[in-house]
């Protein structure tokens, strides 16, 4: 019986020692796909994917964590667009597709790994997703130096060790300004790394720092009477006592520490954080989306940086590098549709911004596609399940996007594009007579293509809605002469030809469709990205953004 016990006890410790090699030796991969700026799978895209920083938590070294492992993995998409590689090391990877005729797009991707396999997401960590859409407009910006990780010298993050875990606050403070001061906009270097280690609570702590230390600076560089001299100040936080000239010289790269400075270089450090660094490292929050969006892996750093911007002096409402980066974040998350995060944001830019007309858009924008067919049964779907979400009826999402819409174009009357979507807005309110006069405006206003066509569309739903047949004939058939292979036109004349008892007709119209060529230049129909406004532009206001990163 003892030796029974005895042989038993052996198996199962032959058998958890199996099961954690093979845990460990668990394959990672990077997986994803690529698609045009009209959302179609681009098949035979090159995908070169490549370490540019390794990860490590147990590492104390500097050095053991920047190295890359020099080798590049490449593959081609499938008819699909979906791509696979296998990777070997957990770290940060640059994933580049590229096209002929369609260009070049390039993204960062952090690959954990399994620290601990009895985490329930080791799993989830072994694999990361990187989806590129190849755009014949210029794409995001890549930084002149590369992502590679930050090049400072081996003794630099002196105080990384002893952040793995609870850092003592000194360190975590000195840690965050080498960072702030090292780090690359743009890119998922150590910097980010370093600092996405922290904790919730370590991070509230951090936040205190920082403000008594922009206390300090803005005492010692003040002008007049006031301002410390140079070689008098002082900084003591946490019993220690640092000069200024230690402050710059061995944790900011040398560089002079201007308080507001400071602060848009930390804003655009956590923004990097929350885009690229999956989450708190210490814990994983889980943000809904609703439906068919789903869960992800949440941040805490997008609300790191208002905070952060909070302290710009004399306010943040009057500081143009502050508006620029709330601009670009409204814009990328509502392009990525992060909605959950987009709609905090959004409340916190109305009210550092009361005046600024773009994000009264960018609320109405988000209020609009909450109220879209596909939110709509996402949000039923949720519910049903006894989950709560923050998506009202689409008749109330309306109206809050038309509310949105009109304070906006009290501010800026000859915004077509508002007025555009107000008048759509209200044609789906049931406002048909209102919204006539709004998109008649707009034809009377813009030489914009894309407006006229969408004008014309929304003309032809209105009347359909009224019955007034001949003229949503002719608005559908304008619009289809606008964009000749666009397919919403011919739904709707279709649709009013089956209204009217002619089915020939009918088949017809949906016969056009079909025969389009879907290899024409000219196939983009501007309805199918309308709840979409930021696909093209948010990479082009992230760049304008990151540039306040740089020195």
């Amino acid at each position: 019986m003892f030796r029974g016990r005895r042989t038993f006890t052996a198996l199962m410790a032959a058998a958890l020692v199996a099961l954690a090699t093979q845990a460990l030796a668990q394959p990672r991969r990077i997986e994803g796909t690529v698609t045009d700026e009209h959302g179609r799978p681009v098949p035979g895209a090159a995908i070169t994917v490549n370490m540019v920083a390794r990860f490590c938590l147990s590492c104390p070294s500097y050095q053991e964590r920047i190295e890359g492992s020099g080798r590049q993995l490449q593959s081609t998409t499938n008819e699909s667009g979906h791509y696979n590689v296998a990777v070997t090391g957990a770290g940060v990877y640059m994933v580049v597709a590229a096209k002929e005729s369609l260009g070049t797009a390039t993204t960062q991707v952090a690959l954990l790994g399994s620290f601990g396999q009895s985490n329930p997401d080791s799993m989830r960590r072994s694999f990361a997703t990187a989806n590129l859409i190849l755009r014949r407009s210029a794409g995001a910006r890549t930084p002149a130096g590369g992502c590679a990780a930050s090049r400072r010298p081996p003794e630099a993050f002196k105080h990384s060790a002893l952040a793995a875990g609870s850092a003592p606050p000194l360190a975590r403070l000195l840690l965050w300004l080498e960072a702030v001061g090292s780090h690359t906009p743009g890119c998922a270097d150590i910097a980010a790394f370093e600092v996405g280690r922290f904790s919730h609570a370590e991070i509230d702590a951090l936040l205190r720092d920082v403000r008594e230390l922009v206390s300090f600076l803005r005492r010692v560089r003040g002008p007049g009477p006031g301002g410390e001299r140079r070689d008098r100040a002082i900084f003591s936080v946490h019993g220690r006592r640092l000069t200024l000239d230690e402050l710059e010289r061995v944790f900011y790269g040398g560089n002079p520490l201007v308080p507001n400075e400071m602060l848009r270089r930390g804003a655009v450090l956590h923004t990097d954080i929350a885009i690229f660094v999956p989450g708190d490292l210490s814990g994983d929050p889980l943000v809904g989306d609703g439906g068919r969006k789903g869960w992800r892996t949440g941040t805490l750093h997008w609300e790191i940086g208002r905070q952060l911007l909070d302290s710009v002096a004399p306010a943040p409402a009057g500081d143009a590098g502050t508006l620029r980066w709330y601009r670009a974040v409204s814009a990328y998350l509502l392009g990525a549709g992060h909605l959950a995060e987009a709609l905090a944001h959004l409340e916190r830019s109305r009210r550092v911004f009361p005046k600024e007309p773009a994000f009264l858009l960018d609320s109405a924008y988000l209020h609009q596609e909450f109220s879209s067919p596909s939110l709509q049964a996402s949000a039923e779907a949720v519910r049903g399940d006894g989950i709560e979400v923050k998506v009202e009826s689409r008749r109330v999402e309306l109206q809050r996007a038309e509310r949105f819409f009109r304070q906006a174009l009290a501010l800026s009357p000859d915004d077509a594009e508002a007025r555009l979507r107000l008048a759509h807005t209200m044609g789906e309110l049931g406002g048909g007579k209102t919204a006539v006069a709004e998109l008649r405006k707009v034809l009377d206003a813009t030489p914009d293509r894309r407006q006229r066509y969408l004008a014309n569309l929304f003309l032809g739903r209105v009347e359909q809605s009224v019955g007034r047949r001949g003229e949503a004939e002719r608005h559908f058939r304008h619009a289809a002469a606008i964009y000749p292979n666009a397919q919403s036109p011919r739904f709707g004349l279709s649709q009013l030809a089956r209204q009217s008892g002619d089915r020939v007709e009918a088949l017809r119209a949906l016969l056009d469709v079909r025969h389009r060529a879907p290899s024409d230049a000219d196939t983009g129909d501007p309805w199918f990205d309308y709840y979409h406004p930021y696909l093209d532009d948010s990479a082009t206001l992230m760049n304008e953004m990151r540039r306040l990163g740089e020195r």
